[in-house]
């Protein structure tokens, strides 16, 4: 029993017997033990009803006696002696107990990993820790100096992460080295104990900067003042963008860049002497890494014309010239005051003036808003953006490239996030509408509806809903959805997470009682409270199943609810559970081997592999398998195939004629066709031929 306590809780204990001791030094280990907070495992026997071993956890003064806890849900509890009479209330032969039981010594080890560091740049710097010792521990502590001495504070902290006991975790740090000289770091615990130390060389920095873009948050509109044109920002915030990139020759670095201002006099036609300067130091640059950033000048004067331009020097340890990669490295714009407004009612929110499209999403912060009117604002050339997602713009004029502005009732682009709500003023007419299905999981299966009829895409799976079984649902295989009707759909790719459609009506019905199926089904483009209990979709024994919920039941916007209150076990999702479970199986196979394919661009077997997969993708969409058993054997021998690819074992296309047994008469051979099915002889065309481990693609040629 000790060795187990010591090897499973990480405890040390001592194994006592009593006939080792006297009966007073007996009763002081004991004692001794009780005093220091530590319970004892103590045993005893009889000849009539044999051994036990129980916790002594207490004593009573008063009484001289030991508290046993006998468990039993507390039958058999109580004060007893430990003398050879009486001891543990009868159990008095051969007592002895584990004692001195305390944790070990709390066994931490640390390796510091630390990447090259580049003067003058913020690094991470990290650190692996095991916990051999029985608490969790964190708050972990580096300390960096280029002396032996250690800085009055430390460095960096992570107070974040938890190493359990047993476990090992990575925690990082960030540090940024000033000079080229070797820095030293120490890695300690919350304990004050010297976990690791490590000294790196700290390595010159140098940045190698393109100019790629810059411009302002100007609207369309514009002034031309002695034949220059200043675009006008509403605002006397003007923000100027830039994209930089870190080209060959630069190395990681952080950079000071800076963006210099001038203020212009229209009467003189000059440019102020002096500038506004603003620098940015916080973006680290890896090689060959493109940035975006942001110049925010404040302040500025209503009707105020000013220009912006880099400043063509980067300080990175040594100064370098920013190269300009643009015929424009120089942006003109006018400043006015602010005359956006946004005013809401309900869902509602009506919008005037000039276009700023920061004043707008700041003004646009609430998400249950659902549409704006934005008939009276001048200048839109950027896409508005609201706290929802889902937000229609109604406009007097549409903007090529921007998502979800209808005039006339017609939009070039419609985008829905079925995570939010979508609520238009009526009925419209979309050129392009793009759906993107809620809480997406490839290879699972999830039930919506949408305002607009779409196809199914390859690589997908779609089923509408025909009849409400008491225990499972029937369905129909679709690649036609309509509007407003409840499908199934599961994908079996990655990033196939929406269905795309063009020059179709959509709906504006928020909520629907589908009353074409008994039980009635409903759901809603919105938010909603179910009034009484009903299905939603859920999981039961790792299968979706629709289950009961009760009313009052929060229900996200684009879910479908099964009017019904008496199905306490739930209804089944899968019509044919062996036939629709075999055919997610398949789809997780499909998904697991795209992730590779993606993964393994470089691999000589790339093209064959991707091969593969689109034969068996394009079955998985026409369901090609018309039995369950078919379904799984295509999503295991796609396993085996993804696991050849992953071993470097499917060979190269070899183009044979004749037998191909012949070719391969030193072993077994089975053939297969494209998508897995075996084959009993090889037929002309592309097939899979399997030689004991060794697959490869071949074309027969006869």
């Amino acid at each position: 029993m000790g060795n187990a306590i010591r090897g499973q809780f990480n405890l040390n204990n001592d194994y006592c017997g009593k006939w080792n001791y006297s009966q007073q030094g007996w009763e002081t280990l004991v004692y001794n033990n009780l005093a220091s907070g530590r319970p004892m495992l103590y045993s005893g026997a009889n000849e009539s009803q044999g051994g036990h071993a129980v916790v002594l956890d207490g004593y009573q003064a008063s009484t001289g006696l030991y508290h046993f806890n006998f468990g039993w849900g507390g039958q058999g509890d109580g004060y007893f002696t430990v003398d050879d009479e009486t001891g543990m209330n009868g159990f008095n032969s051969s007592q002895a107990m584990l004692a001195n039981i305390t944790p070990k010594a709390q066994n931490f080890s640390a390796r510091l990993i630390v990447p090259t560091l580049y003067e003058r740049t913020v690094g991470t710097i990290k650190a692996m820790v095991t916990n051999d010792a029985t608490l969790a521990q964190q708050n972990f502590y580096i300390y960096c100096t280029y002396t032996s001495n250690l800085p009055k504070s430390p460095s960096d902290e992570d107070l974040v992460t938890v190493v359990a006991p047993g476990d090992s975790a990575l925690v990082s740090f960030s540090y940024r080295p000033m000079q080229t000289k070797p820095l030293n770091i120490f890695l300690y615990d919350d304990y004050g104990r010297l976990l690791d130390k490590a000294t790196v060389d700290v390595l010159p920095t140098k940045a190698a900067l393109t100019l790629n873009r810059i411009d302002v948050d100007a609207s369309s509109e514009s002034t031309t003042v002695n034949d220059i044109k200043f675009g006008h920002v509403n605002n006397t915030t003007a923000n100027v963008s830039v994209t930089l990139t870190n080209g060959e020759g630069g190395s990681v670095c952080q950079p000071i860049i800076r963006c210099s201002l001038f203020s212009y006099d229209p009467e003189a036609g000059t440019w102020s002497a002096d500038s506004t300067l603003k620098s940015i130091s916080s973006l680290v640059f890896n090689e060959g890494e493109t940035r975006d950033t942001v110049f925010q000048f404040t302040r500025l004067a209503d009707g105020g014309y000013y220009k912006a331009r880099m400043v063509r020097i980067a300080t990175a340890g040594t100064t370098t010239p920013i190269v300009v990669d643009i015929p424009d490295s120089v942006v003109y714009f006018r400043t006015f005051a602010p005359s956006l407004a946004v005013e809401t009612e309900g869902r509602h929110a009506k919008v005037s003036g000039k276009w700023n499209s920061a004043l707008f999403t700041s003004s646009a912060a609430d998400a249950y808003v659902t549409t704006y009117d934005m008939t009276e604002v001048s200048g839109v050339n950027s896409q508005p953006v609201a706290a929802n997602p889902n937000a229609l713009f109604y406009a007097s004029a549409n903007v090529d490239g921007l998502a979800n502005i209808i005039v006339n009732d017609k939009c070039d682009n419609l985008v829905i996030d079925a995570n939010s709500e979508f609520l238009p003023l009526r009925p419209f007419r979309a050129a392009r509408a793009e759906f993107c299905f809620p809480a997406f999981e490839p290879a699972k299966w999830n039930v919506s509806f949408l305002p607009f009829p779409a196809s199914i895409p390859q690589g997908m799976q779609a089923r509408l809903i025909s009849e409400i079984k008491t225990t499972y649902l029937v369905e129909e295989q679709a690649t036609e959805i309509p509007a407003l009707t409840p499908f199934c759909y599961f994908s079996a790719r990655p990033n196939l997470s929406s269905l795309t459609a063009t020059d179709v009506d959509v709906a504006a019905d928020s909520v629907v009682l589908y009353e074409s199926l008994t039980p009635n089904m409903s759901f809603a483009t919105v938010g909603r409270t179910l009034e009484q209990k009903a299905l939603l979709l859920g999981e039961k024994s790792s299968q979706p199943f629709y289950l009961l919920n009760n009313a009052g039941t929060e229900v996200a916007p684009f879910s479908v609810a099964i009017e019904s209150t008496s199905s306490a076990n739930g209804i089944r999702l899968y019509g044919n559970i062996t036939y629709d479970r075999n055919y997610t199986i398949l789809a997780d196979s499909l998904v697991s081997a795209y992730t590779v394919l993606a993964a393994n661009t470089d691999n000589p077997a790339y093209q064959q592999f991707a091969d593969s997969i689109a034969a068996y993708d394009l079955a998985f969409s026409t369901y090609k398998y018309e039995t369950a058993t078919e379904a799984l054997a295509a999503a295991k021998a796609l396993g085996v195939i993804i696991a050849q690819f992953l071993a470097g074992e499917l060979a190269d296309d070899t183009a044979i004629s004749g037998t191909v047994a012949g070719a391969l008469a030193d072993g077994t051979v089975r053939y297969y066709s494209i998508d897995g099915t075996p084959l009993a002889a090889p037929r002309r065309g592309l097939i899979i031929v399997r030689q004991g481990n060794k697959v490869r693609k071949m074309m027969v040629r006869n």
